[in-house]
């Protein structure tokens, strides 16, 4: 239930997961137990999503994607093919973070390929690295894709899987034509997430995987890069990923439809689960990692749900966006619309637009966005707000030096 869970959660909000079916499987006539059946990542039109790289695309924009990295243990089919980081995980640290390709398979990736997806990791990284890195023309988001940093940070962190960042973690680039951003995911791998797990990060449902893994498991062979912390030192990028909680929290993350995919697992497996126990009987058995250890079906969902009520409550607090800084119009004779807004919005005043009124648009570290405008009516301005990352954002109205700010969400 663990895994399905995490990728029915992430197939609503990113932009691809793998799919899952539960299955009864019988071999040659015998009873074998459920088995969660996922589909393997891999480049495809429906999965992801990027251009097919022949091994004779070796210049200009076809050699610049499509591209599978990841950072996992080096086994598998590509037998560990890649590249160490040129920076440590942390400082002190005597693990290197290793690069392996996905896709092209080693097998097939040309010497000029893995050059060129090496040389531009190698740039992302100094970017990261970087005193500019908050800086979204010289730093990390000229690079990445910022949006699917998000999810993938929230999707293991509702988890608090152990695994996140340090293995099972995918990326991908595609093509420069076609925007050329690294992307994260898809999410992989959660079957010691939601509490299940006795060492390092333990069970209970508090604490950050990302800020403290390093911290309760150093000895560990894999540990977390340095990339992720510095993440969170943008304030910007960390105030957009406390937005996106909170919509997701009042939409797909909602405590209504988290219980409900729950329940439905619970409930779909219900019989099921009687056939499975009785060919595998680990109920009230401890099987490593387990926090946990219930004596009954019941008693394990009703300690998931718990377990997920409780981190959900956690995150909650921790990513709880405080803005009092921020002054922002109160009765003001203006409505925003749609807010959050994806591509135009709309700025409708209760009376004409006024003379002389100066607009720009800034983010929450205050820098100037270019948004072009125009006036639709006599009444209404329009916004294109489509080059904007996902985020939060302030229009700056001036008039006769009184000045109001007007807050909105780009999702």
């Amino acid at each position: 239930m663990r895994d399905g869970l995490s990728y029915i959660l992430a197939g609503s909000v990113m932009e691809y997961a793998p799919r899952v079916r539960y299955n009864e499987l019988v071999i040659n006539g015998q009873y074998r137990g459920i088995y969660l059946l996922v589909e393997k990542i891999k480049r495809d039109k429906n999965r992801v999503d990027i251009s097919k790289i022949e091994t004779t695309d070796n210049q200009g924009d076809a050699l610049t994607g499509g591209y599978i990295i990841k950072i996992d243990k080096e086994t598998g089919s590509n037998s560990g093919a890649g590249w160490n980081s040129l920076y440590a995980p942390y400082s002190g640290a005597w693990q290197k973070t290793y690069f392996q390709y996905e896709y092209p398979k080693a097998d097939d990736i040309s010497y000029e390929q893995r050059n060129y997806i090496r040389n531009h990791m190698n740039t992302v990284e100094n970017s990261i690295a970087g005193q500019d890195f908050k800086d979204p023309q010289k730093g990390y988001r000229k690079y990445i894709d910022t949006q699917s940093l998000m999810d993938f940070i929230i999707i293991n962190e509702i988890s608090k899987n152990p695994d996140a960042y340090r293995l099972s973690t995918f990326f991908y680039k595609e093509r420069d034509s076609d925007g050329g951003k690294i992307k994260f995911g898809p999410v992989w791998d959660f079957n010691l997430g939601f509490g299940n797990v006795d060492y390092c990060t333990q069970g209970n449902p508090e604490g950050l995987v990302l800020l403290n893994f390093n911290e309760v498991c150093p000895g560990d062979g894999w540990v977390i890069h340095f990339w992720w912390k510095k993440f969170l030192q943008d304030e910007t990028f960390y105030n957009d990923l406390k937005l996106r909680w909170k919509y997701l929290r009042s939409n797909q993350f909602s405590n209504d439809r988290v219980n409900f995919v729950i329940d439905s697992l619970s409930n779909m497996l219900g019989q099921a689960q009687v056939r499975n126990f009785q060919q595998w009987p680990v109920l009230g058995q401890y099987v490593w990692p387990n926090y946990y250890i219930g004596n009954t079906y019941a008693e394990e969902v009703s300690y998931l749900k718990n377990w997920v009520k409780n981190r959900l409550i956690y995150l909650d607090k921790v990513w709880e966006i405080k803005d009092s800084n921020v002054t922002e119009q109160e009765n003001l004779p203006i409505s925003i619309m749609p807010n959050p807004g994806n591509e135009i919005i709309q700025l409708k005043f209760t009376s004409l637009v006024p003379t002389g009124l100066q607009m720009k648009v800034v983010n929450s570290s205050g820098q100037l966005m270019y948004v072009p405008y125009m006036e639709k009516d006599q009444n209404l301005l329009e916004l294109d707000i489509k080059s904007l990352a996902t985020g939060v954002y302030f229009i700056q109205l001036t008039e006769d030096k009184q000045k109001r700010n007007i807050k909105f969400v780009k999702q």
